[in-house]
């Protein structure tokens, strides 16, 4: 382990680490990143459930496959402050499989999002436009009364509507001592974990 830990530093501008016991790696050039948020949608965001085209990507069928990986491919960030572009389609592709990918044609968008106890959790917006999130809240049927995004909401929200709850995510994500991260708030997109 030592020597993995001295290659990635000697080798890379960067590296991360997953855990979910951070105390195991003290000694390593790892540091714990800051804390995570879920970002919950001001209640003055209504949003009503219109006709959706959503259906479930099948990673079986090429054609479903092609369009995981030319989303993957020609991408926007999903936020500014944090969002892995280009190299990520194996990353989420792997995470992901169990999963259900949900591919709207209409905005040719993949959304990974579920819904539980009225919480509608969106994890994920993969698309090679910028949309409003409105629109893409609005294809997902469901009963759910409030909005909880697990991805920093900067390139849709302003700050006033959403607020930020610090998350309790299964996995630590640690960073090389080398990489900073400026941010007012971190959210580390669980489908990348590794």
């Amino acid at each position: 382990m030592q020597e993995t830990m001295q290659y990635a530093d000697d080798h890379l501008d960067s590296s991360l680490l997953f855990t979910e016991k951070p105390y195991l790696y003290k000694n390593y050039p790892y540091k714990a990143m800051l804390p995570e948020y879920d970002f919950v949608l001001s209640e003055s965001i209504k949003v009503q459930s219109k006709t959706s085209d959503l259906s479930i990507l099948n990673f079986n069928e090429l054609k479903d496959l092609a369009i995981i990986h030319d989303l993957l491919k020609t991408r926007v960030p999903l936020s500014d402050q944090f969002s892995i572009i280009g190299a990520g389609s194996t990353l989420v592709i792997f995470n992901t499989l169990q999963k259900k990918i949900y591919y709207s044609e209409k905005l040719n968008t993949a959304i990974v999002f579920e819904i539980k106890n009225e919480t509608l959790y969106i994890q994920e917006i993969i698309s090679s436009k910028q949309h409003q999130l409105i629109d893409i809240i609005e294809l997902i049927s469901g009963t759910f009364d409030k909005v909880i995004l697990q991805f920093c909401p900067d390139r849709f929200l302003a700050e006033k509507d959403y607020m930020a709850k610090l998350a309790t995510p299964e996995c630590c994500v640690m960073f090389s001592k080398k990489l900073t991260c400026e941010a007012k708030y971190f959210r580390y997109p669980e489908l990348y974990w590794c």
